[in-house]
């Protein structure tokens, strides 16, 4: 009975339209805007607000906000059937079959969930296929769903500006892609404030996300290309999340060159204390906390060498890390105790540029990527 008596009235409307010419001319694009705004886009925007609330409180829905998103509902609802009617679509098949999804994705036994992580929504589009006769589309989109309707915009113009309440334009212009544009629209807005809320807070984390990089190539212990490969290679897993990441906990070593000074005591007199060459075989390093005290700390073992008088040449020991710029350590040598201490030098001559260039290729390699 509903379904017949808005047919009449829209019928009502498209004669008394046809007939007087009287009507003021509808501001095309802006008037489907206008248009669902009194009907639909009020409630979406009040729901969208609790959703917002509620998000950043991380709770569940109030009553009161619940009654909110009912209020949406019946008016997203009422909206359908008068989409449906305008368009002489056979209800269950056309706009309210979209809302009906639309509603699916969201409710849980008639109740709102306060998922906000994946709202759905819908979204009109022009066929601009000249070999496509199926029409104007609107469709819905989900994580798991997609379901298209399509509209004649053509034939139903006088229909859509009857229920405006304006004139047909003319000159190109199509009141019902219009009125399906608002309609799509004012469903979807209540997105919009978390939405919004989200893409604020994305900037935000991206902001310090990039701060800890940046931290994390300026601070950490320099590494070489094969400590870079196999830093990425442990966190493989955690690079591969789709979401923002913060630099890895801890850097890893291996095969690590490097040049300090060594003392050797047992050597001849003129060789205790010279330079040498040092390969930490493997290592690893907290470049921001050790153990949880305000400083960076780590650990590698060993191996030195150098030309000595007296001594072997070479010695296998331990070297520690502090503040990411300063290790230590002590070798034996067949009995004989070596003690050095370096700075990072390779440091000086790092290049950042290359250096970031390093880890998003890296990155894209485990990601898949080009």
């Amino acid at each position: 009975m509903m379904k017949l008596s808005v047919q009449l009235i829209v019928l009502l409307l498209a004669s008394l339209f046809s007939v007087s010419g009287g009507a003021a001319t509808c501001k095309v694009p802006d008037s489907g805007t206008a248009y669902w705004s009194k009907k639909v886009a009020g409630s979406s925007k009040a729901l969208g607000d609790a959703l917002l609330l509620a998000k950043l409180e991380s709770r569940p829905l109030s009553s009161q906000e619940i009654q909110k998103a009912r209020d949406w509902k019946e008016s997203i609802q009422r909206s359908a059937v008068e989409v449906n009617t305008v368009f002489g679509v056979q209800q269950g098949r056309g706009a309210d079959w979209l809302v009906t999804l639309l509603l699916e994705q969201n409710l849980v036994d008639g109740e709102w969930q306060s998922n906000t992580e994946s709202l759905a929504g819908l979204k009109f589009a022009v066929n601009d296929d000249l070999d496509d006769l199926q029409g104007d589309r609107v469709h819905f989109g989900a994580k798991n769903t997609q379901e298209t309707v399509y509209f004649d915009t053509e034939s139903r113009e006088a229909a859509c500006a009857a229920v405006m309440g304006c004139e047909v334009p003319g000159g190109g212009t199509n009141v019902c892609q219009s009125y399906l544009e608002g309609w799509s629209d004012a469903v979807a807005s209540y997105r919009n404030a978390v939405r919004e809320e989200n893409a604020l807070q994305m900037a935000k984390l991206s902001i310090a996300y990039s701060e800890a990089w940046d931290r994390y190539l300026t601070e950490a212990r320099s590494q070489t290309l094969f400590d870079r490969l196999l830093t990425a290679g442990i966190y493989s897993d955690y690079l591969k999340e789709s979401h923002f990441q913060l630099p890895p906990e801890y850097q890893f070593f291996a095969f690590h060159p490097s040049v300090l000074m060594e003392y050797v005591d047992d050597a001849a007199d003129g060789s205790q204390f010279k330079a040498a060459l040092a390969v930490e075989w493997i290592g690893i390093n907290a470049w921001q906390s050790c153990f949880g005290a305000n400083f960076a700390c780590g650990a590698s073992i060993v191996s030195t060498y150098s030309d000595r008088a007296g001594v072997d040449d070479f010695g296998h020991g331990l070297m520690f890390h502090i503040e990411n710029s300063y290790s230590f350590g002590v070798t034996e040598r067949d009995g004989d105790v070596g003690y050095f201490l370096t700075v990072d030098l390779l440091k000086a001559f790092e290049d950042k540029k290359s250096e970031v260039k390093g880890w998003q290729e890296k990155a894209n390699e485990l990601l898949g990527k080009e």
